[in-house]
């Protein structure tokens, strides 16, 4: 699911990921809320959770890694991160940048989070200082994006 979120239940291979949940009794809710616990500790830069996630997974029943107090912590973190990146935002008509600094990976989010649900038609964003380096991402809606593509 990654990146792609609840959407990939619209695709065609969502029937198939619905049949695999049923199978494990998980919700599609708790699906996705499992897929963001375990990208928070990338995001957080957490390198110990990340390596310990495959272990926490294969050694647990279905559920209990939802409920594991240090991936909900890193994950309850990185919402407050993106909310006070969000206070940087800048708009002019329909183009959005923002400007922020924080110690966690969550450029590509917030592109993604500006252009498909605040529907921006394009976003720059740059985090000052990620670990003590620059990063920068652009990121164009799939409208605008075919439309700079046919030109």
């Amino acid at each position: 699911m990654g990146d792609i979120g609840s959407s990939i239940f619209d695709w065609s291979i969502g029937k198939k990921a619905e049949e695999l949940l049923n199978k494990e009794e998980l919700s599609k809710e708790d699906a996705i809320r499992l897929v963001s616990l375990l990208d928070s500790n990338y995001i957080a830069m957490d390198r110990q959770s990340v390596e310990n996630a495959v272990s926490v997974i294969l050694n647990s029943n279905t559920k209990d890694p939802l409920e594991n107090r240090k991936w909900n912590n890193n994950a309850e973190r990185i919402v407050k991160e993106i909310e006070k990146a969000f206070s940087g935002l800048n708009v002019n008509g329909k183009f959005a940048e923002i400007e922020f600094e924080s110690d966690f990976n969550i450029v590509s989010y917030i592109a993604r989070k500006a252009v498909w649900k605040m529907d921006f038609d394009a976003v720059l964003v740059v985090n000052r200082n990620f670990n003590g380096l620059s990063q920068c991402i652009y990121a164009l809606n799939q409208e605008q994006s075919m439309i700079f593509q046919r030109s």
